[in-house]
């Protein structure tokens, strides 16, 4: 009976705008949870690609043509060039290839000199620490990294010629 003396009073409204609430909240919460794991995602995509970060300042704070030299700068700080360099060589890649097995980059001319110099099809990963072994089949080219040394060289050459302008 408790029911319809608080529906008398507005109770029932109350009652339903609470459960509401409650509803929102949860909605509210999901969002939250949806919205933060599409931050990380496009965090983690930022970090791996700096088009994308130079794209996104842009975006954001509207640089303009002026600008490029500090773009280029901070996007020459995110590239660690020693991580373009095949580790056999010490040179930076030309036809980089991944072993699928292990997951680690050389150039494609000296690790399959190192496979060849290998008593059975299978060798052992060169990279000191890795006991994975594979074979010429599981190398494949490494496009990803064929585009970063691409973007490396294009901002080496832009810095290049603008230090030549400014002397």
């Amino acid at each position: 009976g408790g029911g319809k003396a608080s529906a008398a009073s507005g109770g029932a409204g109350a009652g339903a705008a609470a459960g509401g609430a409650d509803a929102m909240s949860a909605v509210e919460a999901m969002l939250e949870a949806r919205l933060a794991e599409a931050d990380k995602d496009l965090d983690a995509r930022v970090d791996r690609d700096p088009q994308m970060r130079k794209k996104l300042r842009h975006k954001i704070w509207g640089r303009r043509a002026e600008d490029e030299d500090e773009d280029i700068e901070v996007m020459e700080d995110d590239i660690n060039e020693a991580e373009l360099k095949c580790p056999l060589s010490l040179k930076l890649f030309e036809h980089p290839v991944r072993s699928e097995t292990c997951g680690h980059v050389f150039e494609r001319e000296h690790v399959t000199h190192h496979l060849k110099r290998a008593s059975t099809p299978f060798a052992k990963c060169p990279m000191s620490g890795c006991n994975k072994t594979f074979s010429k089949a599981d190398l494949v080219l490494d496009t990803d990294m064929e585009e970063r040394v691409r973007q490396f060289q294009q901002r080496e050459k832009l810095r290049k010629e603008r230090r030549s302008q400014r002397r």
